[in-house]
Formats: C-alpha cells, sequence, structure tokens
C-alpha cells in the first residue's frame, strides 16, 4: 500500500540527504550536527533556536498523496509550546502540544460539499482507550502517523496505538510550494522543535499496489499475454475523450462507493478494524497462492459477506452492490468491458472468470432484493 519517499539518516555531518532514491534531499539552517543520535553514530539534528530547520523542496513527489505515514525518532528537551514535528505545506503536520499530547492533522474536506479545513487525532481526545498518552521529555521515542488515504489516521509512540480517529472523509492531498518542513512550521519559528531529531521517513500511496496484489498469483505466459492485450486495450482508450472519460467515471463512481463502505466498517472501532484486516490477509494469501475460485474462496467470501452483513447491515450491503452496478451502466463501461481482448480472458485465463462468478453467487447481482 505504501512507497517510500524520503529517509534521512543525518549520518554524513549532519546532511539531510536522502536515501530512498527519490532525491527528496533536505535544505538545513541552524541545526547542530550530533554524532551519537537514538544509538551510537546514528547521527542526529539538534535543534537549539526557533531559525533551526530542515526543508525539502516540493516536487511531484509530494503530489496526491492520498495515503500518508511518517516515523521520526526524537528527543525532545521541553514543552512548554507546539513543537512541531514535520509538516507539509497546506497539506498535513504532525506536532506536540505544549502539554505533551501528539497531535497529526491533514487539510481536507471534512465531510461531503465542505471546505478544507485542519482536522486529524489527537492523543487526548481521540485515545483508543480514553487514556491520554503524551511525548516524554529528554528520552529518544519513535513517533508515528499513519493515515490509510481512505477515513482513518492513527498516531503511535514507540509502537503503542495512543490516537485513532476512523471518521475522516477525504485523504491526503499534495503539498503546495512551500515543500516539507522538518522540525520547524511552514510560517515561522513559533513551532520549532526543541531538542534531537534522529531517522525521518515518509511514505505515501503505492499506485502499483493494485497491480501487484492482482498478479501475484501463478500465471502462464498465455495468461500474461492476455492479461496484456486487456492493459494495452486501456491505454488506447486513453487516446480516445469518450472512451477515456467513460473509464474515468466509471473508476471514480467506483471507487466512491468503496470508500463509503470503507469508512462505514472503520467506524465501528478497533475491533471490527482488526478483524477486516485478519480477512483481508487471508483473502490475498488465497489470491497469491492461485486458490482464486475453489471452496476456501467461497468460504472466506461468504464468512466475509456475513460479517460484512451484521456490522454495517445486510441493506447497506445491497445498496453497495446495486451502486457499483449503476457506476458500470450510466458510464457504459459494461459495453466496453465486454468488448475487443476483454472476452479473451474467458479463454486464456477462465480461473479468473471463475473467480467473478464465485464473487457474483456470493455477493449476489445487482437485482439483489432490499431485506
Amino acid at each position: 500500500m505504501f512507497t517510500q519517499i524520503l529517509h534521512h539518516t543525518y549520518k554524513l555531518n549532519g546532511d539531510a540527504i536522502d536515501v530512498s532514491g527519490n532525491d527528496t534531499h533536505g535544505r538545513r539552517t541552524d541545526t547542530q550536527h550530533v554524532t551519537d543520535g537514538r544509538s551510537a553514530e546514528t547521527g542526529a539534528l539538534e535543534y537549539t533556536q526557533p531559525s533551526s530547520d530542515v526543508t525539502v523542496p516540493t516536487g511531484p513527489v509530494w503530489e496526491r498523496l492520498r495515503a500518508l505515514k511518517l516515523e521520526l525518532w526524537v528527543k525532545l528537551d521541553e514543552l512548554g509550546q507546539r513543537r512541531n514535528l514535520i509538516e507539509g505545506d497546506r497539506c498535513f503536520a504532525f506536532y506536540i502540544q505544549p502539554d505533551g499530547t501528539l497531535i497529526g492533522t491533514i487539510l481536507a474536506p471534512p465531510r461531503a460539499d465542505a471546505d478544507p479545513t485542519w482536522h486529524g487525532a489527537n492523543s487526548e481526545d481521540d485515545s483508543p482507550d480514553g487514556t491520554t498518552r503524551t511525548v516524554p521529555t529528554d528520552e529518544w521515542v519513535r513517533l508515528s502517523y499513519l493515515h490509510d488515504g481512505v477515513s482513518s489516521l492513527q498516531l503511535y509512540i514507540d509502537g503503542e496505538l495512543v490516537a485513532v480517529n476512523d471518521d475522516l472523509y477525504a485523504g491526503v492531498g499534495s503539498v503546495q510550494p512551500k515543500g516539507v518542513q522538518i522540525g520547524h512550521w511552514v510560517g515561522d519559528g513559533r513551532y520549532t522543535f526543541s531538542g534531537l531529531i534522529d531517522d525521518v521517513k515518509v511514505w505515501k500511496y503505492d499506485p502499483e499496489a493494485g497491480l501487484d496484489q492482482l498478479f501475484c498469483r501463478p500465471l502462464d505466459s498465455e495468461q500474461r499475454a492476455c492479461w496484456k492485450a486487456v492493459f494495452d486495450r486501456m491505454g488506447e482508450a486513453a487516446d480516445d475523450p469518450d472512451r477515456s472519460l467513460a473509464l474515468i467515471k466509471t473508476m471514480n463512481c467506483i471507487w466512491q462507493e468503496v470508500e463509503r463502505l470503507v469508512r462505514a466498517v472503520r467506524s465501528q472501532g478497533v475491533a471490527a478494524r482488526q478483524t477486516h484486516r485478519e480477512f483481508v490477509s487471508r483473502y490475498q494469501d488465497l489470491w497469491c497462492c492461485g486458490a482464486i475460485a475453489g471452496a476456501a474462496m467461497r468460504d472466506l467470501l461468504e464468512e466475509w459477506f456475513a460479517w460484512l452483513a451484521e456490522l454495517v447491515g445486510e441493506v447497506r450491503i445491497r445498496e453497495f452492490q446495486r451502486t457499483l452496478w449503476a457506476c458500470y451502466q450510466e458510464y457504459g463501461a459494461e459495453e466496453w468491458l465486454q468488448s475487443g481482448d476483454g472476452h479473451r480472458l474467458a479463454e486464456c485465463d477462465p480461473e479468473f472468470v471463475s473467480y467473478l462468478d464465485l464473487v457474483y453467487e456470493v455477493f449476489g447481482g445487482p437485482d439483489a432484493p432490499e431485506t
């Protein structure tokens, strides 16, 4: 789901050199290099004055982040004011409040038809068990921020979940021209970090994740050639304005409905999220070993469907099914998907077609009745 886009270690004279391969190097201002960071000779940067800062210029890699994961080691000297950890200009922010509570936010619409606002999660109001947890001073701690790209933002201190908000409406957007600042606010020096920062890492949504999952199962040369023809046709469609627009609208329609269902599941709390992750893991295991249309997959899908229907209501599931079908019909994609090389999947990858039939049987078609 994630691909790393930044990794600073500060080992080499404290220079903010990116070792992730994305050239997201930073520019240091008024920071001191310390040889020993979270462990001997790991290197760290010391922030001692309001102007202390590491700025990473914006660029294509910071566009359309969608999902976002941040991780850094810090040794906080003192509180008394907001202490910024890492912030993207008019995009995301991760910081410590004057009382030590941990805050993570995004700038995005909080609900449909609303203007973008800063909102997110904090380790007081959004504690998973009602216990407020704070960032300690004078000791090394690992602080983490994880936005799933759909509806959930989670914050961690040394691997312990300290805040979670499952009611977000949007993913993370694009970093604006002032770029990303580490240990400093994008406006001025009023929220600068105080202490040491070591080993900063950033990940964003990996657009290749879906394809990796699709093709993790064993495929022979004929199957691969057949799938290549399908994707070639999709590429050709991009050159035809009408077909391209239909495909884009169809996928956007589907994705919006999937997001709504995911939000409904995750809004049920920590236990529901964990159970859903377990279903996803079992599904991926079956898919990647090639058991996509057998009895084991049927049993899993039936169990998953029953759990979803109990969790969010069968009426909601039926609405989900009918909306997906309407997405295909409204934009003419149903006919598009059945034309050209697409029909050859039944010949060269019959197992996949059997899988689609199985899903249709378990979850029901567009005419599934209301309950």
